[in-house]
Protein backbone atom coordinates (compact mmCIF):
# COMPACT_ATOMS: atom_id res chain seq x y z
CA UNK A 1 0.00 0.00 0.00
CA UNK A 2 2.53 2.53 0.60
CA UNK A 3 4.05 2.12 -2.61
CA UNK A 4 0.59 3.01 -4.24
CA UNK A 5 0.53 6.36 -2.02
CA UNK A 6 4.30 7.12 -3.98
CA UNK A 7 2.85 6.25 -7.51
CA UNK A 8 1.25 9.05 -9.82
CA UNK A 9 -2.50 10.16 -9.41
CA UNK A 10 -4.73 10.54 -12.24
CA UNK A 11 -6.60 13.78 -12.11
CA UNK A 12 -7.72 13.47 -15.22
CA UNK A 13 -8.97 10.74 -17.57
CA UNK A 14 -10.84 11.42 -21.23
CA UNK A 15 -11.63 8.70 -23.98
CA UNK A 16 -11.61 10.71 -27.23
CA UNK A 17 -10.99 10.51 -30.98
CA UNK A 18 -7.79 13.19 -30.83
CA UNK A 19 -5.65 15.25 -28.69
CA UNK A 20 -4.58 18.38 -30.36
CA UNK A 21 -1.68 20.53 -28.60
CA UNK A 22 -1.97 24.19 -28.53
CA UNK A 23 0.31 26.18 -31.17
CA UNK A 24 0.73 28.76 -29.10
CA UNK A 25 0.76 27.90 -25.36
CA UNK A 26 2.50 24.56 -23.35
CA UNK A 27 0.31 22.04 -21.93
CA UNK A 28 -3.29 23.35 -22.98
CA UNK A 29 -4.99 20.81 -25.98
CA UNK A 30 -8.27 20.42 -27.58
CA UNK A 31 -9.91 17.28 -27.48
CA UNK A 32 -11.81 16.08 -30.52
CA UNK A 33 -14.57 13.28 -30.42
CA UNK A 34 -14.88 12.99 -26.59
CA UNK A 35 -16.94 9.90 -25.48
CA UNK A 36 -18.20 7.76 -23.06
CA UNK A 37 -20.04 5.40 -24.83
CA UNK A 38 -20.23 4.06 -29.22
CA UNK A 39 -23.37 4.12 -31.27
CA UNK A 40 -22.48 1.43 -34.25
CA UNK A 41 -24.87 0.26 -36.89
CA UNK A 42 -22.43 -3.15 -36.91
CA UNK A 43 -20.22 -5.12 -35.47
CA UNK A 44 -17.00 -5.47 -34.72
CA UNK A 45 -16.93 -1.33 -35.16
CA UNK A 46 -13.32 1.04 -35.39
CA UNK A 47 -12.69 4.26 -33.55
CA UNK A 48 -9.20 6.40 -33.51
CA UNK A 49 -8.89 6.18 -30.15
CA UNK A 50 -6.51 8.35 -27.60
CA UNK A 51 -6.63 8.73 -24.22
CA UNK A 52 -6.12 11.68 -22.34
CA UNK A 53 -4.53 11.85 -18.95
CA UNK A 54 -3.30 14.16 -16.37
CA UNK A 55 -1.50 13.22 -13.75
CA UNK A 56 0.39 14.59 -10.85
CA UNK A 57 2.93 13.69 -7.95
CA UNK A 58 3.58 14.08 -4.77
CA UNK A 59 7.62 13.71 -5.85
CA UNK A 60 9.94 14.19 -8.42
CA UNK A 61 10.34 10.93 -10.25
CA UNK A 62 10.28 8.80 -13.11
CA UNK A 63 7.44 6.67 -13.55
CA UNK A 64 6.53 3.43 -16.13
CA UNK A 65 3.72 1.80 -16.77
CA UNK A 66 0.72 0.73 -19.43
CA UNK A 67 -2.58 1.58 -20.46
CA UNK A 68 -5.21 -1.49 -20.85
CA UNK A 69 -8.44 -1.53 -22.53
CA UNK A 70 -10.08 -4.55 -20.97
CA UNK A 71 -13.52 -6.09 -22.32
CA UNK A 72 -15.21 -6.29 -18.91
CA UNK A 73 -17.36 -8.88 -20.07
CA UNK A 74 -14.25 -11.50 -20.50
CA UNK A 75 -11.93 -9.51 -19.14
CA UNK A 76 -9.97 -9.61 -22.53
CA UNK A 77 -7.21 -7.18 -23.50
CA UNK A 78 -8.27 -5.37 -26.63
CA UNK A 79 -5.02 -3.23 -26.47
CA UNK A 80 -2.32 -1.79 -24.44
CA UNK A 81 0.14 0.54 -24.51
CA UNK A 82 3.66 1.91 -22.28
CA UNK A 83 3.41 4.90 -20.73
CA UNK A 84 6.46 6.89 -19.03
CA UNK A 85 5.73 10.14 -16.74
CA UNK A 86 8.41 12.09 -15.88
CA UNK A 87 7.53 14.82 -12.92
CA UNK A 88 10.68 17.26 -12.53
CA UNK A 89 9.27 18.81 -9.19
CA UNK A 90 6.90 17.68 -6.45
CA UNK A 91 2.98 18.01 -7.27
CA UNK A 92 3.80 18.66 -10.95
CA UNK A 93 1.04 17.70 -13.21
CA UNK A 94 2.03 16.05 -16.43
CA UNK A 95 -0.66 15.93 -19.57
CA UNK A 96 -0.20 13.06 -21.39
CA UNK A 97 -1.75 11.69 -25.22
CA UNK A 98 -1.70 7.97 -25.33
CA UNK A 99 -2.96 7.11 -29.12
CA UNK A 100 -3.93 3.64 -29.70
CA UNK A 101 -5.12 4.30 -33.75
CA UNK A 102 -8.20 2.61 -34.87
CA UNK A 103 -9.58 0.12 -31.79
CA UNK A 104 -11.72 -2.60 -33.04
CA UNK A 105 -14.69 -3.17 -30.54
CA UNK A 106 -16.19 -7.09 -31.61
CA UNK A 107 -19.18 -6.74 -28.96
CA UNK A 108 -21.76 -4.84 -27.56
CA UNK A 109 -20.81 -3.97 -23.68
CA UNK A 110 -18.68 -1.87 -21.43
CA UNK A 111 -14.34 -1.52 -22.03
CA UNK A 112 -12.52 -0.23 -19.39
CA UNK A 113 -9.09 2.37 -20.12
CA UNK A 114 -7.00 0.96 -16.98
CA UNK A 115 -4.16 2.66 -16.02
CA UNK A 116 -1.12 1.01 -13.99
CA UNK A 117 2.07 2.04 -12.78
CA UNK A 118 4.22 -0.24 -11.61
CA UNK A 119 6.56 0.12 -8.72
CA UNK A 120 10.84 -0.15 -8.00
CA UNK A 121 9.55 -3.90 -6.64
CA UNK A 122 7.81 -4.78 -9.73
CA UNK A 123 4.04 -4.30 -8.36
CA UNK A 124 1.34 -3.33 -10.41
CA UNK A 125 -1.16 -0.52 -9.25
CA UNK A 126 -4.07 0.19 -10.99
CA UNK A 127 -4.36 3.88 -10.69
CA UNK A 128 -7.46 5.18 -12.59
CA UNK A 129 -10.05 3.87 -14.88
CA UNK A 130 -12.56 4.73 -17.62
CA UNK A 131 -15.34 2.86 -19.50
CA UNK A 132 -16.30 3.17 -23.12
CA UNK A 133 -19.86 1.90 -23.55
CA UNK A 134 -20.70 -0.17 -26.82
CA UNK A 135 -24.19 -0.31 -28.16
CA UNK A 136 -25.14 -1.87 -31.08
CA UNK A 137 -28.43 0.31 -32.86
CA UNK A 138 -30.30 -1.95 -35.28
CA UNK A 139 -31.73 -0.80 -38.13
Amino acid sequence: MASAALMPRVRIMVVCSEVIPSETETDVFTLEGVRQELHSESLPCYLQTQLFLVLSSPRSQTCRGEILIVYEQTDRVIRRAKIEAVFQVKRQRVPLAVNFGACRFERTGEYTFQVWFFSSTGESVLKGEQTLEIFLDEG
